[in-house]
């Protein structure tokens, strides 16, 4: 069943925060903490500089070269089956659905931990 959108993108932030992981198995991160340590990891590796590069296709673009410290799905089938259970799109969707959803995915994941930031900070003010 598709949801309202402030639904789907509250289960999207969970699924994102739980999808983070440290690159040492032995360091956790606390949850707090987990957005800034991708963010940050994201810098570091791929050399972002915050006055030239725009961060959402700078960030989409090395999430789609599957950095290990976030499992995020990437074959198409499985990021269809994730939009399902996450609420953005009804069960079974047609084929526009599938080939909007799939060639947009790394973009709307960008977006996401974006606006997640935008929010946590908000939060601490």
């Amino acid at each position: 069943m598709k949801l309202h959108h402030t639904k789907y993108k509250k289960n999207y932030s969970i699924f994102i925060l739980d999808s983070i992981k440290p690159y040492e198995e032995d360091q956790p991160i606390k949850e707090d903490q987990k957005l800034n340590y991708l963010i940050d990891t994201f810098k570091k590796e791929s050399g972002f500089n915050n006055k030239t590069d725009h961060f959402q296709n700078s960030f989409s673009y090395w999430l789609s070269g599957l950095p290990s410290v976030i499992n995020l799905p990437f074959y198409n089938e499985d990021v269809i089956d994730l939009a399902v259970k996450m609420g953005s799109i009804e069960e079974d969707p047609n084929q526009k659905t599938k080939d909007k959803i799939t060639n947009n995915y790394f973009n709307f994941m960008s977006y996401m931990v974006l606006d997640m930031k935008l929010k946590q900070d908000l939060d601490l003010i």
